[in-house]
């Protein structure tokens, strides 16, 4: 049968991981044709742009993700998720940015190593989904952003949440940035030590 994988989102973001599979059909399995691989990402990316608008010394301290579910069983390329989500209390995903953004200026405070795994899954209206802590002109600051309405973080999408951060506001769009999330952006767990993909041929005869 197909085969079944248990697992857990840990809170240290750095330590998140993408799972990919691939499914080949109606393969001849002594052709010696070459055999091209589509590995599709089974995991949901999150990141988020900040712009300062009108803060003379701004500094993203940290983002954290709650209200998500972490566990889940992927059969067929389908997800069930088990358990409660996550809150401040209980295995929250902190984004430790500590990052300086001058006035007018925008950046992306996932960059290529602090993003967001989530597992596929919608998410209510009503929601408290992230806090952001900043330090403007010396005096820390938290926002928290609620949801709206329902989202669905869907499979192999990466989604940007963009930021507007002023002396008086957090300003969230409501528009999401919403793309597909490319294989050049992953990183994925190896099943063993040493496991490589090859194009594979039969043993001569």
């Amino acid at each position: 049968g197909y085969p079944v994988y248990q697992y857990t989102e840990p809170a240290d973001i750095t330590r998140q991981a993408d799972l990919m599979t691939a499914n080949i059909i109606d393969h001849i399995g002594l052709s010696r044709v070459p055999l091209t691989i589509t590995f599709n990402h089974m995991c949901t990316d999150v990141r988020f742009s900040v712009k300062n608008q009108g803060v003379e010394n701004l500094i993203i301290k940290s983002i954290t993700l709650v209200g998500v579910k972490h566990n889940g069983t992927l059969k067929n390329n389908t997800w069930t998720l088990t358990g409660s989500a996550n809150s401040l209390s209980s295995n929250p995903f902190v984004l430790t940015a500590n990052a300086n953004i001058a006035d007018g200026n925008t950046l992306d405070v996932t960059g290529t190593d602090k993003h967001f795994v989530l597992l596929p899954q919608t998410v209510t209206a009503g929601t408290e989904l992230f806090i952001v802590k900043a330090v403007m002109d010396g005096i820390e600051t938290t926002y928290t952003h609620t949801l709206p309405a329902n989202m669905t973080f869907s499979m192999g999408k990466s989604y940007t949440f963009n930021i507007t951060l002023n002396q008086k506001m957090m300003i969230v769009d409501p528009d999401t940035d919403i793309e597909t999330w490319t294989p050049e952006q992953i990183d994925y767990i190896n099943p063993q030590s040493g496991f490589g993909i090859q194009d594979w041929l039969p043993a001569e005869e």
